[in-house]
Order: structure tokens, then C-alpha cells, then sequence
């Protein structure tokens, strides 16, 4: 069996010592699912995710995932599960953007896909669920490229 946790940020936070300690240090395979990831509005500034990203990209062999919609989300809950090793999903607040989910499939690590192939020579870079409001970017005055970055494995052997 694989341990699935389901943890505020706010509160996976307050808990990096025993992250490090009890799952990290040890290379346990748990499968961390960040809630409240990001800004969270009337929740308050107590439990806001904001720094989820940066205490966990300093830890080796963390996987981190940020889903840019439902049916992102139920491919690295997939992918996550069958990773084996630390890894966390993050994701917001609230509801999602109704995208159509059809069955969860696994997706390569690292890996980015190319949404929109621009022309002004800029890229703009998506990590996460403000993926349609980056679609949205410049379109009125330069054609930026799209990139959606969903997750990241950086490997520190």
C-alpha cells in the first residue's frame, strides 16, 4: 500500500522538520496532495500556500506537481501513485475551470508541453491552474508561445 496524504500547505509547512525526518531522509514512497496551494482569499493569510513551492523544491527527490486543470489533476494523481518515491500535487482553492475529465493516465515526469507556438519570440511559462489566464496573455499586442510546465523531478544524485 501507498500513503496518501491530504494536508493543507499551511499546514504541511508547519510540518517540514517531520517531512524531511520520517518520509525524506528515508525516501519513503508517500504521495503527498497539497491543498490550498497559492493565494486562498477569505481563508486568510494563516492558510495561505505560498511558500509550498520553495520549501519543497529544496528537498532531493521531491516531485512536485501543480495540475492546470481537472483532468491534469487526475493524471498526476495517477502519475503520482505510481511514482515511487516523495511526491506532491498542489492545487488551489475552490472549484476548477470544468474542463471535461475522462480516465486518470499517467504522464513523463519533467516533461513540458507546448500550447500555443507564438511568433514575437517570447515564451511565457505556466506552472499550474492560472493556465487560462496565460492563454489569454498578450494576445492583443504579441503573439507569445505557451508552455504548460506540470511538474518538475529534480534529482540531486
Amino acid at each position: 500500500m501507498k500513503p496518501v496524504v491530504a494536508i493543507y500547505s499551511t499546514f504541511l509547512q508547519r510540518a517540514y522538520d517531520q517531512l524531511i525526518h520520517d518520509v525524506l531522509i528515508q525516501d519513503l514512497n508517500v504521495l503527498f496532495c497539497i491543498d490550498r496551494a497559492g493565494l486562498v482569499g477569505e481563508d486568510g493569510a494563516t492558510h495561505a500556500g505560498c511558500y509550498d513551492i520553495s520549501y519543497l523544491r529544496c528537498i532531493p527527490e521531491m516531485v512536485i506537481m501543480t495540475p492546470a486543470d481537472e483532468q491534469e489533476l487526475l493524471n498526476l494523481l495517477e502519475t503520482g501513485y505510481r511514482h515511487h518515491g516523495p511526491a506532491a500535487i498542489r492545487y488551489p482553492r475552490g472549484s476548477g475551470t470544468a474542463t471535461q475529465t475522462s480516465t486518470a493516465t499517467p504522464v513523463p515526469l519533467s516533461r513540458a508541453r507546448e500550447i500555443r507556438r507564438g511568433n514575437s519570440g517570447i515564451a511565457v511559462l505556466n506552472f499550474g491552474p492560472l493556465l487560462s489566464q496565460a492563454e489569454a496573455l498578450g494576445m492583443r499586442w504579441i503573439s507569445p508561445s505557451l508552455i504548460c510546465v506540470s511538474s518538475n523531478h529534480w534529482i540531486s544524485r
